[in-house]
């Protein structure tokens, strides 16, 4: 479903003939399209439908009580038959008349108002006044009360009091998370001289608050893609290779290989050096994606590891808490014991090279068991939880279950996360910083 949002305020008087009201407009559209009415609003919905086929299936006119509503009777008596231009009439003059006395007009004669748009124009019309001096609440309340969700908005801006085409935009930005609302355009109809104007489509406003979603998405779970593709739509072919190599490494870190992930993020960030930004936003929100990929090399050391998974688990994201601390230990064991990797790679890499990261890591989790017995090593704070070997027993088993989604793992996690995983998460915390104290670890016994 679609829905027009337009604005009505306060013109000039609407008796004296030298200043009648909303000055009647020629507004060209940016079809070429040229369409008169003395309110833009009305006229954008009539270019929406009829030029660009974009089935408005309802409109909703916005004012304050003392708005010029009887500006609406121009459009009831032009599009109506001769019963319903009548009804238009005497609506009108109640309308005028409480106007020029400077009265606000009910909400009763609004829906009456309402009734005859509906019947001229073929779609649902909804009039609703909100108070002169509405703080963005009410604007809020309206929103909720006449847009659906998962409803496409258009909203043109024109006329109205200042501040309420803030409010709604803002509204309908928070619409957009609670209910899946998307605002599709913000239009504006410009006076350039005399009974001339034009439409502005303010897609500058709109491409700024697309912005918002994949910045939260970044904050908020540490995710890249949605960021990446809201600056891949430039065109530039080395930004559009650089969001692809981000998304796969979206794909692969949801996979929990993280790895593959690295290389595929830093393969990103230097496509990302070669890109040539073509407007403001898309810039800002690429340096900020340049800024989280640079981190990578950071990131996937045993610190940047270890803060991804006090990230996670702030987050309460506590399947990644557990892998990020489970890889941060492993980075800690390997930085701890120089030999490892050439050893692995002698023992088991020459003959069977597509399994050293597998070897490697096997030889990392057996270093890491081997230093728990270690003396000072930290000692874990979980209920039940003796030994610093059982804490990295634990850690490994959770991992285990979510890496290959047995049955039970995300209500296991959920029943016992708080309590036990964060008290474990807690002791990797200290174990990596434990293993970075330790230099020249000899090679592990069962490796």
């Amino acid at each position: 479903m679609i829905t027009l949002v337009t604005l009505i305020g306060r013109s000039r008087s609407l008796v004296n003939p030298a200043s009648h009201g909303y000055a009647r407009m020629k507004y060209r559209f940016t079809s070429g399209t040229v369409r008169e009415s003395n309110l833009f609003g009305l006229a954008l919905l009539d270019e929406l439908r009829e030029s660009r086929g974009i089935p408005i299936d309802r409109v909703v006119i916005v004012g304050t009580p003392t708005s010029t509503w009887a500006e609406l009777a121009e459009c009831l008596m032009n599009r109506s038959g001769p019963e319903q231009a009548r009804a238009a009439e005497a609506w009108w003059i109640r309308a005028a008349d409480l106007y020029e006395s400077g009265q606000p007009v009910p909400q009763p004669l609004l829906d009456e108002a309402a009734a005859l748009l509906t019947a001229s124009l073929g779609i649902e019309a909804i009039t609703s006044a909100i108070p002169e001096d509405a703080g963005g609440m009410e604007e809020v309340a309206l929103l909720r009360r006449v847009i659906p969700p998962k409803e496409q908005v258009y909203l043109d801006i024109t006329h109205g009091f200042r501040t309420t085409p803030l409010h709604l935009v803002l509204g309908l930005q928070a619409l957009e998370w609670t209910r899946d609302v998307r605002l599709a355009g913000v239009h504006y109809g410009k006076v350039i001289k005399d009974s001339t104007g034009i439409e502005v489509a303010l897609d500058g406003v709109n491409r700024i608050l697309r912005a918002m979603h994949p910045l939260a998405f970044l904050h908020l779970r540490d995710d890249l893609s949605e960021l990446s593709n809201f600056v891949g739509d430039s065109g530039d072919a080395y930004l559009r290779t650089a969001c692809d190599q981000v998304a796969e490494a979206h794909r692969l870190e949801e996979l929990l290989l993280l790895p593959p992930a690295a290389r595929a993020r830093s393969q990103a960030l230097g496509q990302l050096r070669k890109v040539e930004w073509g407007d403001p936003l898309s810039e800002e929100c690429g340096v900020v994606l340049f800024d989280a990929l640079s981190a990578i090399p950071r990131q996937n050391n045993a610190e940047g590891l270890i803060q991804r998974s006090i990230g996670a688990r702030s987050r309460r994201d506590w399947l990644r808490a557990v892998v990020f601390a489970i890889e941060a230990l492993r980075a800690a064991a390997i930085r701890a014991c120089p030999k490892l990797e050439a050893e692995a790679w002698q023992r088991h890499g020459k003959n069977n090279p597509g399994r050293l990261g597998e070897f490697i890591s096997k030889g990392a989790d057996d270093i890491v068991l081997e230093s728990c017995t270690l003396p000072g090593v930290p000692v874990p704070l979980v209920a039940g939880v003796m030994r610093s070997k059982s804490a990295f027993e634990q850690l490994r088993r959770l991992r285990n279950l979510s890496v290959h989604l047995t049955t039970g793992a995300e209500q296991t996690i959920a029943e016992r996360s708080e309590e036990r995983y964060g008290g474990l998460i807690d002791w990797a915390v200290a174990m990596v910083d434990f293993l970075g104290k330790q230099s020249n670890l000899p090679m592990p016994t069962q490796h």
